[in-house]
């Protein structure tokens, strides 16, 4: 529709917008507006008119708040010479004066602008920084890529294009300030961005790729064609290496060392340096492979090198990183800043992941003790897994393929054997994962997921289209199984949890190494007959006064205790977490279904009076 009928399109895409603005508008008139109208027809007085101007003023300056920007400030006199270059690049895309920099410790680089006086606008624009960009980028590439982000806020350009980008940010950055709060106001907020948004963000998705694409266009005005192709590429090769080389063997470490180590961006910085360059040769060929993703709005990196008409050559560790030559003597307290903002985030992350470990390694070394013909199959999948986690996909193949010939009928070895292949780029994973959509509902999303993200990988659109659209027709079915679950859930239709010994003993230990979560209880959710779906409900007791000293919410907590269960369940098997604060009592109702379910308690370490409150970490 946005080729063959535009000015339709513009139309349509523009009444969507302003359907979101309005919505914004009239929450703020229902929440605020009304009651001070009320409260004006019954107290018709001077000193309540004047109260109730200065109170709408202050809720228009208050009621978008501003996103909680990442990092630290990068003050003018610490890095002079990056200032500098950020003015000529403002006055050659034509973009408006930034009012700060900031560094964080992501591969990335982001340009926000947000409104300071909420609904009375006075923007501001504040541009963010990764320190691994720094480190893995020359000082022309790095300058290309920030060109790209200050051109979202070019004057160059259609204001049009740019208006529905700021509309697609500002509703993300409300959603996640206000639409997760259990309040009305965010309850009202959620609802219509669950409404909203993805019709908005489809109808959008054209202009946003053009978007896209113009902003590459202002990164090779300000810095040249060729820079900017070689941003492009060296971003998509060292982020990949990063993610798939740095990050996990530092993780690794966790099997070994109970705490995390404490100059993670020093070597990152020299992880780069010494990057093999067969190794980055073969990451670029991956990357101009891979296709588009159809539900991003960033192109494919051959599409954008296409559209920049540029030879972007090689790619190699710069012999000066951005970090070096933009930031000067600044540039190693800035790899210490990150590298202690890193370790404070990640302190429970890595004693969890010390515990998994440790408990694997242990698990691991008695499976190998043994035969595998001789293991039963429970176990025999029990060990696949573990070789996969400790030594790799390669490893881990022949494990998956004995299981494949030997199990061909069971869901379990088809997804980790199609997994295993489709990490490892085999055209071997589409016949193997379509075989378990077909036939198992409860692995479809999983199958068509893995497959996907393999076809984008192969730079095969069509068939990637193919898994997107059973893509979104398996997720609406799970999104009805869930809503059958929910209903047992809420009726305390509970069982008996199904996690093997093992499992049940990782979640107990990482659970309880959390000092926020004084006590964990799992129950198996009673499914409808014949739904190929299962559930857990994970209930945690949270004491406030660990969360507080790390300045955590419960939101957190509970989504990192979902992403440690998580791991550990099948794709059909659905979670959902409730929390309770150690502060309040637990509800009778569900404190007698958990206490009539066997093997309900995973640890409880509060005081008696809740269900087997002697029960400890197994």
């Amino acid at each position: 529709m946005a080729r063959r009928r535009p000015g339709a399109y513009r139309a349509r895409v523009t009444a969507l917008a302003l359907i979101g603005l309005s919505y914004r508008v009239l929450v703020a008139f229902a929440f605020v507006a009304v009651p001070a109208v009320l409260t004006l027809a019954i107290y018709p007085t001077r000193w309540i008119v004047g109260f109730a101007i200065v109170f709408l003023l202050l809720f228009g300056v208050s009621w978008f708040p501003p996103p909680k920007l990442a990092g630290r400030r990068l003050e003018r006199h610490e890095a002079p010479a990056l200032f500098e270059a950020l003015e000529s690049l403002q006055r050659a895309v034509n973009a408006p004066a930034l009012h700060g920099v900031r560094l964080d410790g992501d591969f990335n680089a982001s340009a926000v602008q947000f409104p300071r006086l909420g609904l009375f606008g006075w923007h501001k624009r504040v541009l963010t920084l990764g320190v691994p960009l720094l480190a893995a980028l020359s000082r022309e590439q790095l300058l290309a890529v920030v060109g790209h982000e200050l051109g979202h806020f070019s004057r160059s350009h259609g204001r049009f294009g740019h208006w529905i980008y700021r509309i697609r940010q500002s509703w993300e950055n409300l959603y996640r300030n206000l639409g997760q709060e259990d309040s009305g106001i965010g309850s009202a907020v959620n609802q219509f961005y669950r409404w909203f948004v993805p019709r908005f963000s489809v109808y959008s998705f054209a202009l946003a790729r053009l978007n896209e694409y113009e902003a590459d266009a202002d990164s090779a005005l300000a810095s040249g064609a060729r820079s900017a192709a070689q941003a492009l590429t060296a971003v998509h090769v060292f982020d990949s290496y990063l993610a798939e080389r740095f990050w996990p063997s530092l993780w690794r470490g966790a099997l070994e060392q109970p705490t995390p180590p404490a100059n993670v961006y020093a070597r990152l910085a020299l992880w780069v340096k010494q990057a093999p360059p067969e190794e980055l040769a073969a990451r670029r060929q991956q990357a101009l492979q891979r296709t588009s993703d159809l539900v991003d709005t960033h192109p494919s990196l051959a599409e954008r090198l296409r559209a920049l008409q540029a030879d972007e050559g090689p790619v190699a560790p710069p012999a000066v990183n951005a970090g070096e030559a933009l930031l000067g003597a600044r540039w190693a307290q800035a790899l210490q800043d990150a590298g202690d903002d890193w370790l404070r985030a990640n302190a429970q992350a890595w004693k969890e992941q010390h515990q998994r470990l440790g408990a694997h390694a242990r698990r691991y070394a008695e499976l190998r003790a043994q035969a595998p013909e001789a293991l039963p199959l429970e176990e025999r999948l029990e060990l696949a897994h573990l070789v996969h986690v400790i030594d790799g996909a390669a490893a881990a193949l022949a494990h998956w393929r004995a299981l494949a010939a030997s199990e061909p009928g069971d869901s379990r070895v088809l997804l980790g054997y199609g997994r295993v292949l489709a990490e490892l780029r085999s055209q071997d994973a589409f016949p193997v994962l379509g075989q378990l959509a077909r036939r198992d509902e409860g692995y479809a999303c999983a199958a068509f997921e893995a497959m996907k993200e393999l076809a984008l990988a192969l730079g095969d659109p069509a068939r990637a289209d193919q898994c997107n659209t059973a893509l979104d027709d398996a997720a609406r079915r799970v999104a009805a199984a869930q809503a059958e679950l929910e209903s047992a859930i809420n009726n305390a239709g509970f069982e008996a949890p199904r996690l093997s010994p093992h499992a049940r003993g990782v979640l107990a230990r990482q659970l309880g190494a959390d000092e926020a979560i004084r006590a964990a209880y799992l129950v198996g959710v009673r499914r409808p007959a014949g739904s190929p779906f299962a559930g857990y409900l994970l209930v945690i007791r949270l004491d406030p006064a660990p969360m507080t000293r790390r300045g955590e919410t419960f939101v957190q907590v509970c989504e990192r205790a979902s992403a440690l269960a998580d791991a550990l369940l099948e794709p059909r098997e659905l979670l959902w977490v409730r929390n309770i604060y150690t502060t309040e009592a637990m509800d009778p109702e569900l404190r007698a279904a958990l206490h009539a379910v066997p093997d309900a308690v995973l640890f409880n370490l509060l005081p008696a009076g809740e269900p087997a409150a002697e029960t400890m970490l197994p």
